[in-house]
Parts: C-alpha cells; structure tokens; sequence
C-alpha cells in the first residue's frame, strides 16, 4: 500500500503540472481599454500589418481629415479603410509612426503623432498631427487627423 500512495501522488502532480502548462499556453485577454487599443494599432501600422490593424477597427470604422471647419471622410467602412492603408504602404512602405504623446478621457483618445519615411535619397520626410481616436468595445470607431507639419530631416520642437 505504501508504494501505490507515492506513485498516485506522482499521477496527480503530473496531471496538475500538466494543466498549469495548458493554462499558460493560453493567450492572455487583449487589453481593450482605449489607451491599449491605439497602440495596438500603431503597433500594427508599424508593422504593416493590414489584418491587425483591421482587427482593431470597428466595421463601421470612419477615418476624416479635419482642415479648418471642414471634415473629409477618407475612409468610411473597413473595407474602404483598408485599400486607403494599402495604397499607403505602397506609395509610402517605409512610414514608422511614434507616438510622441498619448492621454484618453473615456473613449476619446488623443495622440501627438511623428510619422518619418525616407523621402529620397537625400533625406529622411514626415510628418507631425494630432490625432483623435474614439475607442468603444475594444475597437476604434472614428478617427479625426488634424493638420500636419511636413518636415524634412529632424522634426521641429
């Protein structure tokens, strides 16, 4: 009897062992608060990664570009928004965005934003905008781009 009593205790702490190895191999829950999901994104854009970046955005998802008291729609719908970011990897595919600055108030999520691409062989081009994202379930809805400061080589204070 006393030798089956070790081996039964070895049987249940492989089998828990086992279990606990499971359980780690399990991806942990995304973060869906809206800080986290704008980086996702960013992240993704980065990484020229469409069907993350699509992973993130509402179906309904509305990209505008505010000028002056104008709003533009530049990408109304996931699909529309979509082929807009592949036509700008291609014309583009070295863009790398920073978030200089990052701060969210409920859903709104307000970025100061430095996109760089090599702009020639001379030098290096950009960008700087503020952006506004607003993040519900876990998925941007809209996104407001405000104007940019375009520069070449280092970005201005």
């Amino acid at each position: 009897m006393r030798t089956v009593f070790p081996l039964v205790l070895l049987a249940v702490n492989v089998g828990r062992t086992a279990t606990a190895g499971a359980q780690r191999a399990v991806a942990s829950p995304r973060d869906t608060t809206p800080i986290a999901v704008v980086r996702e994104y960013v992240a993704a854009f980065n990484a020229k990664d469409l069907d993350a970046m699509m992973r993130v955005v509402a179906s309904e998802f509305v990209w505008m570009s505010v000028s002056g008291d104008s709003l533009t729609d530049v990408g109304r719908g996931v699909d529309a928004f979509r082929r807009m970011i592949a036509g700008y990897f291609r014309a583009v595919p070295s863009a790398r965005s920073e978030l200089r600055t990052i701060d969210a108030t409920g859903p709104w999520v307000t970025t100061h934003e430095r996109t760089r691409w090599d702009a020639s062989p001379s030098g290096v081009g950009g960008q700087t905008s503020l952006v506004v994202y607003e993040v519900r379930d876990g998925r941007i809805r809209h996104a407001w781009f405000y104007p940019s400061r375009e520069w070449l080589g280092e970005v201005p204070g």
